[in-house]
């Protein structure tokens, strides 16, 4: 439940950075807007949280504004560590101020507007801005952190709409690696070593992967027609490289053409090598599952996709943009950007 209410009844007015109005206490958690006159308190670690749940800003017992993407730090207010801090909040003048709990102005945002003061807000964003917008929903001022989203392929899993999970299995084509081996990193990079930041608990689970086995493949479990996607292994690939398809095409939304399986072959040094790079590779080719497509050459965006094989930079994790872009797919979100 969210907490009581509480109307602090204390108005102050500051030179520098315009009118502080205190009004309601806002919960911990709920919510992406901060209305005129209402706060995040710093003491209980409050926060506001975008839309599709991937962005925070949070209020730190720091002193420190933070927007995070899991655990990356995307903006901040640099207010870690000044002293004491009471909270920032957003005024009816159109400014956001951070505040000493002796009401000391500690930073702002530098917008106070003239009279009328009225119905600013403050949003944190599904794609990774936080904006202040004015009564007429123009943009005042914002952390300039929107997300750079890949391409989007209009091929993915079916099953990425419920939250039914996705069941993965393995299968060594041709021992090439143990089939532990290969099974527990790629359960490891689709749901364990960084939780923060892989493909995982999307769309409020709507993706979400259960390793069927670890040390039975593929092409022996009696219920393998129920498994979604087969990550296979091979010391060629598919020619050299990793790979994936899709088989048994379904209608199932809107007359939408989407999968009911998914292969992966991957190239056995591609799984067998580095942390990091069986990391980028797993996350890479599960994202051509999920609806991504790789660029054009040269074209690099920060991406999981854009990757060093397109002229860009390898990236062990799924990206901001990334996980907003399988997300809007897992919810329906994308579907009006269809040729």
């Amino acid at each position: 439940m969210k907490p009581h209410t509480v109307l602090v009844l204390v108005i102050l007015t500051v030179a520098t950075v315009g009118v502080a109005i205190f009004g309601q206490r806002t919960a911990y958690g709920y919510g992406s807007t901060l209305y005129a006159g209402e706060w995040l308190y710093s003491a209980q670690g409050q926060y506001l949280t975008s839309p599709n749940g991937i962005f925070r800003l949070l209020m730190q017992t720091d002193g420190n504004l933070v927007l995070y993407d899991g655990s990356w730090v995307l903006w901040h207010s640099g207010t870690y560590n000044v002293g004491p801090v009471l909270g920032v909040t957003m005024q009816t003048d159109g400014n956001l101020v951070i505040y000493s709990p002796s009401l000391t102005p500690l930073w702002h945002s530098n917008t106070h507007q003239p009279p009328p003061y009225t119905n600013y807000r403050l949003e944190a964003q599904s794609d990774g801005n936080v904006v202040i917008y004015t009564p007429a929903s123009a943009p005042l001022w914002s952390t300039n952190t929107w997300v750079q989203e890949p391409y989007q392929s209009y091929l993915h899993l079916a099953y990425m709409h419920d939250t039914n999970a996705e069941d993965f299995c393995a299968l060594i084509e041709d021992g090439s690696i143990g089939l532990n081996t290969a099974a527990t990193r790629i359960r490891a990079t689709l749901h364990q070593d960084d939780a923060s930041h892989d493909w995982d608990g999307l769309a409020v689970n709507k993706v979400f992967f259960i390793a069927v086995s670890l040390t039975i493949p593929c092409n022996q479990l009696a219920n393998r027609a129920n498994i979604q996607i087969e990550y296979w292994v091979h010391s060629s690939g598919c020619g050299g490289v990793s790979c994936q398809w899709f088989t048994s095409p379904t209608i199932s939304h809107n007359g939408r053409q989407d999968y009911l399986y998914a292969y992966v072959r991957f190239k056995t040094s591609h799984i067998s090598g580095s942390t990091f790079l069986y990391h980028h590779v797993i996350n890479h080719e599960t994202g051509h599952i999920l609806g991504l497509a790789d660029p054009p050459y040269g074209d690099c965006k920060v991406s999981v996709m854009h990757s060093a094989h397109y002229g860009c930079t390898d990236r062990e994790w799924p990206q901001s943009g990334d996980r907003v872009l399988v997300t809007d797919i897992a919810n329906y979100a994308r579907y009006d950007l269809l040729p």
